[in-house]
């Protein structure tokens, strides 16, 4: 939740798109209670914060955003058949990890998913998730920022700035300053 990519993410998403935001600490993580639990509980954990995101600030299209290990528990929740009904307007992903965490192969059709990469990711190179986003079935939009790593290091404003203006470009009332 206090994680620099995660913090200026929500900021840009608050301020760019007039978005409310809601962070939150997966289970074992800062002060949350739980453990880890393999990335089963934590995609219960996100159902969870999108059904208070929904609560908080209801008839708001709900936008989700994630960083690393967030961005495939989004990927991972987004994908499951019980969720169809209560889908995101858009995916805004930062630092997909596919080398760690094994990304659905199938997913809904027509969600619309905006992703940023560091060229120089310690964790994952940007081929596999431009070859993930290439099957992905519904509208993307990818931007690999070169000259950084997995945490944006020195051109965060950069990639936040790409997912603002694709999220606004797609979605009806979006308000881009």
């Amino acid at each position: 939740m206090l994680n620099k990519v995660v913090f200026h993410t929500a900021r840009v998403l608050n301020h760019d798109l007039d978005a409310a935001t809601l962070r939150f600490n997966f289970r074992g993580v800062g002060s949350s209670v739980g453990a880890y639990d393999e990335g089963r509980g934590e995609v219960d954990d996100l159902a969870a914060a999108w059904d208070e995101a929904r609560r908080r600030v209801p008839g708001v299209p709900l936008l989700a955003a994630g960083f690393s290990f967030g961005a495939a528990m989004t990927l991972l929740l987004a994908a499951r058949p019980e969720s169809a009904d209560g889908l995101p307007a858009a995916l805004a992903l930062l630092g997909v990890p596919p080398s760690i965490i094994q990304l659905p192969s199938r997913v809904p059709e027509g969600l619309l998913l905006a992703a940023v990469h560091g060229s120089e990711d310690q964790f994952t190179t940007p081929e596999p998730v431009r070859e993930y986003l290439e099957r992905w079935p519904g509208p993307t939009a990818f931007h690999v920022v070169e000259g950084t790593d997995h945490f944006f290091e020195r051109r965060l404003p950069e990639a936040t700035a790409f997912l603002s203006r694709s999220l606004a470009s797609w979605l009806p009332g979006a308000v881009e300053s």
